[in-house]
């Protein structure tokens, strides 16, 4: 069941809502569970809804040159997450979404979404927000992926996200590293 009382106090970080207006957009959102290994969008679909990651942890995978999934995010809990290509009209998903562990997962179509704005003005703010943040969250994961060995990689997503260590496939681990399993059983032997 939705809780009405932390979507309210989450809303009203960014703006004033009426109680009326926050038990309707409540009323907008879905709740459901993923179990591992479960996917949630596939390309190439269109990504008509924006989803928040309550629990447990997402892996965003894409098809490379030669045609093989590789994963290229981990999405934590307490982040919104949602294709940035496919949800723009007439654009489809480039990214896969699975569940990597067992998750919950709050989402609203995006139809909603842009009625909601029309109906509420404070939600648009909320709505700038949440784009920005999964931009700047994308960004992130970039720069991280991208900067360094795969040794100081992993010891930045050991530090940052010892969760996802602790939580997903070891295969998923070296994927988003870019190596191999065994590379990465290397790199954690001569870090012990």
């Amino acid at each position: 069941m939705i809780n009405l009382i932390s979507i309210a106090d989450f809303l009203r970080q960014f703006g004033d809502f009426e109680n009326n207006d926050l038990i309707y957009i409540a009323s907008k959102i879905e709740e459901f569970d993923l179990k591992a290994e479960t996917c949630h969008l596939q390309s190439p679909v269109p990504a008509c809804r924006i989803n928040y990651l309550v629990g447990g942890i997402i892996g965003t995978f894409c098809i490379d040159t030669d045609g093989n999934e590789c994963l290229r995010h981990f999405i934590p809990e307490k982040h919104f997450f949602t294709d940035p290509d496919g949800f723009l009209p007439g654009r489809y998903a480039t990214y896969t979404f699975r569940a990597l562990t067992d998750c919950q997962v709050l989402s609203m179509s995006a139809t909603n979404v842009l009625a909601l704005i029309a109906e509420i003005p404070n939600l648009e703010k909320f709505y700038r927000n949440i784009r920005e943040q999964s931009l700047l969250d994308l960004l992130k994961s970039y720069e991280f992926v991208r900067t360094g060995t795969a040794a100081e990689q992993y010891q930045r997503l050991l530090i940052c996200h010892p969760e996802i260590i602790r939580s997903v496939w070891y295969k998923h681990t070296a994927d988003f590293l870019g190596i191999t399993p065994q590379s990465l059983s290397r790199i954690r032997h001569f870090r012990q």
